[in-house]
């Protein structure tokens, strides 16, 4: 499909900026693992990885887990190890590969305890520029790579990556029209013969997903461009909760419980940031707690349950069905969300304040009411400053071109230089020079 076939807008809707704090503790009662049916054979023995849900403190987001596994069938053997990801997990074996004869029925793995989730709704604050030219290390630099679902080296997932980011220099810019891209297009969706792959799903006339779309799709536009991303997958509560709305009322938020993937972004400053376009934008809900990540979801990948092997006697004939039952419930939720304002956003996907490019440059149309009746710029404030300060000034008529230049001595920064509507525009600058150097801190 030739790039000029491909509908490329960013329609531009409002959502609901919000900030708090969430958290919850839930019960885990999980299993997973496979059932011997009747088969006209025999089964040796039977191997099976079950990754170890992970303590994780990447802000916005701590996980804690004290949770035990337990087994259907008395175990022969079992042991720490990872995947071809590096998620840690545990081996568990039953049987003897050379002599073992495994009766039929459901050899599952139990996950049983109590694990926490809490989600802190902070800014993010990076001044990355873009493209980006600093050096990866190697565990960054993998989520960079290509596989099979996620073609992020296809000329056509390159070229509407490259359209859609289009003038940004800063690496926040470019995320945020990626993602802009995918939660206004992308359509979920439950039906039948759906795109599963990245490919698919952008050459599909409708941009139809499930999860794992949402996943893949922007995953693959933002390594297109140099941005390193990685799968998570993780399992969700079957809990609703509300978050407040510009209007004063709530949105109530609520889903199914099962297996579910999300993504997460490198920034070169902030590090790993959780995003999931399916329903919110810029954050993960206390809802839904890590399993395990990796380039993409597959045998190859990280996946709950990385690989089962099996011995049989005789050859043939033998059938396994996968076994995966979610029991876990939540034991307690806090929700401390507010209202901050309301933001240009993808239409109809809400937002916390972690999505506002605090780059440091951000600028912001303030509501003031009435256009102003002359040009003007106000004094900076704090003044002194210490991270940031603000720069106000007022336009009569628009759209006209604005430049407005820090100086000191000679030019230290550019902040605007671009065409701006008529109104009062409100500049953050966070100090910094040309090279992303610190020039002022005063205290």
């Amino acid at each position: 499909m030739s790039m000029a076939a491909l509908k490329v807008e960013v329609s531009v809707g409002y959502g609901n900026v919000i900030g708090g704090e969430m958290a919850a503790s839930m019960n885990l009662n999980d299993r997973s693992g496979f059932a011997i049916t009747d088969t006209g054979g025999g089964v040796a023995s039977l191997k099976i990885f079950t990754v170890y849900y992970p303590d994780y403190d990447d802000p916005p987001m701590y996980q804690t887990c004290n949770a035990s596994l337990s087994y259907s069938y008395p175990i022969t053997l079992y042991y720490d190890s990872t995947d071809s990801e590096g998620n840690p997990g545990r081996v568990s074996l039953w049987g003897d590969p050379s002599s073992g004869h495994l009766p039929l029925g459901k050899y599952t793995v139990h996950w049983g305890g109590d694990i926490g989730v809490y989600v802190g709704l902070d800014g993010l604050r990076d001044s990355t520029q873009f493209p980006i030219l600093i050096s990866f290390t190697p565990d960054v630099s993998k989520y960079l790579e290509a596989t099979p679902d996620i073609q992020s080296n296809d000329p056509t997932i390159s070229d509407l990556a490259q359209n859609l980011v289009s003038g940004s220099d800063r690496e926040p810019e470019a995320v945020v029209k990626i993602m802009n891209w995918v939660a206004d297009d992308v359509q979920y969706n439950h039906g039948p013969d759906l795109p599963e792959d990245a490919l698919s799903i952008i050459q599909d006339p409708q941009h139809r997903a499930r999860c794992l779309g949402y996943a893949r799709v922007p995953i693959a536009l933002l390594r297109s461009v140099g941005i390193p991303a990685k799968m998570v997958l993780a399992e969700t509560i079957a809990s609703d909760f509300w978050v407040p709305k510009a209007s004063g009322d709530s949105l109530n938020c609520g889903w199914s419980q099962g297996y579910h993937a999300w993504i997460e972004v490198y920034y070169g400053d902030e590090g790993w940031i959780s995003y999931d376009l399916q329903y919110f934008y810029h954050f993960v809900p206390h809802y839904r707690y890590k399993m395990c990540e990796g380039r993409d979801w597959g045998p190859d990948y990280a996946v709950p349950t990385a690989y089962v092997e099996m011995y049989v006697w005789p050859p043939g004939g033998v059938k396994l069905e996968w076994v995966n039952e979610w029991l876990s419930t939540v034991d307690w939720a806090d929700q401390d969300l507010q209202y901050l304002e309301t933001l240009p956003t993808p239409g109809g996907i809400m937002v916390c304040d972690k999505v506002i490019p605090l780059t440091g440059i951000q600028e912001e149309m303030a509501d003031d009411g009435e256009l102003p009746k002359e040009l003007s710029i106000s004094q900076n404030y704090p003044n002194p400053f210490n991270p940031e300060t603000v720069i106000e000034y007022t336009l009569p008529e628009g759209p006209r071109m604005v430049t407005l230049v820090i100086i000191l001595g000679q030019k230290v920064k550019t902040l605007v230089n671009e065409k701006k509507q008529a109104g009062v525009h409100r500049v953050h600058w966070d100090g910094k020079d040309d090279q992303v150097r610190k020039m002022l801190l005063l205290k």
